[in-house]
């Protein structure tokens, strides 16, 4: 039981030496802007997104209606489907499927396009902020 015990054990480490190894470079970058942010000040961070709120909104309606124009989409792959498969069923009529993987590979061409979208929307919002809170930071040096 013991020697199952401690393979179970040196999995685990070695699992967990794995993940470590993987995020460890993007964990790095995100400690370094978050040093960045605390030396903007977090109250000119505050400042800055009051001031952008409305840019916030629109950046999450985008995602939102980006969101349930998939979820309709997806409704509707389904949808036909289901209406392929019962054609299928009955006798001497074939489903066409072909559509479906036409629409599907529609779907993905669409969903990788809004995903770029959505990047660059929240990236430059992001970029809009800290360059804000720079500003305010700025300020009070002054």
């Amino acid at each position: 039981m013991s020697m199952i015990k401690n393979s179970l054990q040196a999995i685990m480490i070695e699992i967990g030496t794995v993940i470590i190894d993987e995020i460890e470079g993007p964990l790095s970058e995100v400690n370094k802007e978050f040093q960045n942010l605390a030396e903007i000040g977090f109250d000119n961070l505050g400042s800055a997104v009051k001031d952008n709120l409305p840019a916030i909104m629109d950046a999450f309606q985008l995602t939102m209606m980006i969101a349930f124009n998939h979820v309709e989409k997806r409704s509707r792959i389904m949808a036909l489907s289901i209406k392929e498969h019962l054609r299928d069923a009955m006798p001497f009529i074939e489903g066409e499927f072909d559509k479906i993987t036409e629409f599907s590979r529609l779907m993905d061409v669409k969903a990788q396009q809004d995903a770029e979208l959505l990047a660059k929307t929240y990236s430059e919002m992001y970029a809009k902020i800290t360059k804000r809170a720079e500003e305010y930071s700025e300020d009070d040096l002054i």
